[in-house]
């Protein structure tokens, strides 16, 4: 049996992991997550996903729907104004105790996405970091929807206040 302990450091919200295909369960230490994988085979495959939620398909409903739920946005939460969408896949050949430490390259100007530090020897098959136009476009569209919602809302209550003074 083959272990390996895989540091992810400073990892971004909604960065997915998988192991084999798999996602297995982390500890949290010091905003940085610790994953134990353990193994028969010789190699493992490792995938780092990152896209944007506002990427996804039916996105703007839930938005509305989170935007009014929130008082107005007061509550909820910021959205990456980057819209960077990461892709990693790697093959690391396995020792019986291994150690990986994987970083975050957030700076746009450098490449490939995550940088391994480790002792094993590795391919990386896939290593992009893109930013999404589409989920930037869909990012200015949702701050036009909340201005009409709060014009709306004010417009409901200046009308309720006249109606209600009548």
């Amino acid at each position: 049996m083959k272990r390996l302990e895989f540091k992810m450091m400073n990892p971004m919200d909604d960065m997915w992991i998988y192991f084999d295909g798999k996602p297995i369960k982390y500890k949290t230490s010091y905003g940085h997550r610790i994953y134990s994988y353990e193994t028969q085979s010789d190699s493992v495959e490792i995938e780092i996903y990152h896209y944007n939620e506002v990427a996804l398909k039916h996105y703007i409903l839930f938005h509305i729907i989170f935007f009014l739920i929130s008082i107005l946005g007061i509550f909820n939460k910021r959205y990456d104004k980057r819209c960077v969408s990461v892709k990693y896949k790697a093959i690391l050949k396995l020792n019986e105790a291994s150690n990986v430490v994987a970083k975050y390259n957030g700076n746009f100007n450098k490449e490939g996405a995550i940088n391994l530090e480790t002792d094993l020897e590795y391919e990386v098959l896939e290593n992009t970091k893109e930013k999404d136009l589409n989920a930037i476009k869909r990012l200015k569209k949702l701050k036009l929807i909340n201005f009409f919602i709060i014009l709306l809302l004010i417009a409901i209550l200046i009308t309720a206040i006249v109606l209600s003074n009548k």
